[in-house]
C-alpha cells in the first residue's frame, strides 16, 4: 500500500468511526486507522491529502448523479451528456495527489461563479445548476470534515 493510498484508508476509516452509531465498530475503525497511520508514518499533509482526495470523488459523484437526474439526450452534433460523462470521466482518473489540489482549486472557482450568479440572479440571468453545484461542494466539504480554502 502506498502512503497516499494509506491516507484514504485512514480517511475512510476515520469517516466510518464517526458515522457509526456501533461503537465497538466506530473504535474497531478508529484503532486500525492509527495502527496505519503509525505503519507508514504518515503526516498531517498526507492525512489532509487524503480525506481531500476522497471528498474529490464524492463532489465528482454526486455531480455526476445530479446531472444524470437533469440531463435528456439530445440529438444532432452536440450531445450533452456525453460531452458531460466524458469530462467526469477524466476527473475520475486523476491521480489522489492530483485530486487533493484540484479539490482547492475547484471550490475556489465554483465559489467566484456563485458570487457571480447570484448577481446576475438579481436581474433574472443567474442559473439555478451554480447553487446546485455550490451545495454539492459545501455539504460535501462537510461531510469529509473539511473546511473551505
Amino acid at each position: 500500500m502506498t502512503r497516499q493510498e494509506a491516507a484514504e484508508k485512514v480517511a475512510k476509516l476515520a469517516r466510518l468511526s464517526k458515522d457509526n452509531t456501533n461503537p465497538h465498530e466506530a473504535e474497531a475503525a478508529r484503532s486500525q486507522a492509527r495502527k496505519i497511520v503509525k505503519e507508514h508514518g504518515l503526516t498531517l499533509e498526507e492525512l489532509s491529502a487524503g480525506k481531500k482526495a476522497l471528498a474529490f470523488d464524492d463532489v465528482v459523484a454526486r455531480v455526476r448523479a445530479e446531472a444524470a437526474s437533469r440531463l435528456v439526450e439530445s440529438p444532432g452534433l452536440f450531445n450533452t451528456s456525453s460531452i458531460l460523462s466524458d469530462a467526469l470521466a477524466r476527473l475520475e482518473t486523476l491521480s489522489e495527489a492530483s485530486k487533493a489540489k484540484r479539490l482547492d482549486e475547484s471550490y475556489k472557482l465554483v465559489d467566484a461563479i456563485y458570487l457571480f450568479n447570484s448577481t446576475l440572479s438579481v436581474v433574472g440571468l443567474g442559473s439555478p445548476a451554480v447553487n446546485t453545484v455550490k451545495k454539492i461542494f459545501d455539504d460535501t466539504l462537510a461531510a469529509h470534515g473539511l473546511t473551505p480554502p
